[in-house]
Formats: structure tokens, sequence, C-alpha cells
């Protein structure tokens, strides 16, 4: 869910905490890559919503990128429609998708 709510948050928001924590596009990557397998394995209901953004990762080429997500964030502007995705995805499976950011990230 953390990743979730790190991609559905406001773009403010979203490059403020992604600057803050130094996190790198990989890392982005390899949470939601493991984030999607664990809802198709639990079949939840968020599944098209995960996929969908899976389909813009590829389309963004952003498994490509190894710099600093703050960087990839501000390169792109169809992260909006990865952030509507998550939207869906968490209010699927929470009712809201107003979530608290994660304080701590491992890197």
């Amino acid at each position: 869910m953390s990743l979730l709510a790190v991609l559905s948050a406001e773009p403010a928001d979203q490059l403020a905490w992604a600057a803050g924590h130094e996190v790198l596009t990989e890392a982005i990557v390899f949470d939601f890559d493991l984030v999607l397998r664990q809802a198709e394995a639990l079949e939840l209901g968020a599944v098209p919503d995960l996929r969908s953004i899976d389909l813009l990762f590829g389309e963004m080429k952003v498994r490509d990128h190894s710099g600093l997500w703050a960087d990839t964030l501000a390169a792109d502007p169809r992260w909006d429609e990865v952030r509507t995705a998550a939207r869906r995805a968490l209010v699927r499976m929470c009712g809201d998708w107003r979530q608290p950011l994660p304080a701590r990230v491992l890197r």
C-alpha cells in the first residue's frame, strides 16, 4: 500500500517525498513489480489498475531509468495517468486513495 500511496499522491507531494528520500527509479519499479505479483496471486480487484500502471511503465521506459525518481517523475507527463490508476487501485482496496506517505524508505 505504501508504494501505491506514493504513486497516487499529488505531484508536489511526490516530488518532495522523492527528493527527501532520494529514491531511485529502479527501486520504485522493483517495488511495483512485487505489488503487482502479490495482487495477481491474491486475485485482488485492483489488478486491472495495477496492470495499467505496468503498461504505462513500459511505454514510458521507466525500467530503463537508473537515476533518482524525482528526476524521472518530472520528465514525463504520463505520470498523471500512473497517479490516476494508482488512485483507482487504492479506492478498490482501501475505499479511499488518500493514504499517508511512508516515513521511511529502504534503499
